[in-house]
């Protein structure tokens, strides 16, 4: 059984008995577990990036900025320009 397995069964035990300890160290170790994994993530995708070669990262990094430059003018954001005034009513 993993570390991340592990400390989901934890979790599960301790949703069920309900403790508030038993709950925030279950937590921890779930997000200590996480963090293992994401870490691992990361460095396979980097390893997989750096096989895959320079010349491929440059083109996507291309296309990357063409397509955003074409997205980021096009206005349909639905964005409301507001203002908030805090009236205090003892004045």
């Amino acid at each position: 059984m993993t570390q991340l397995e592990t400390a989901l069964a934890d979790a599960k035990k301790a949703l069920e008995e309900g403790t508030v300890e038993g709950m925030n160290e279950a937590f921890n170790n779930l997000q200590t577990a996480s963090h293992k994994l994401a870490e691992a993530l990361y460095q396979q995708t980097a390893q997989t990036g750096a096989d895959a070669g320079d010349a491929s990262g440059e083109q996507a990094s291309a296309a990357g900025a063409s397509s955003g430059g074409a997205t980021g003018g096009s206005g349909d954001d639905n964005v409301i320009d507001a203002e908030y005034v805090d009236v205090d009513e003892k004045k």
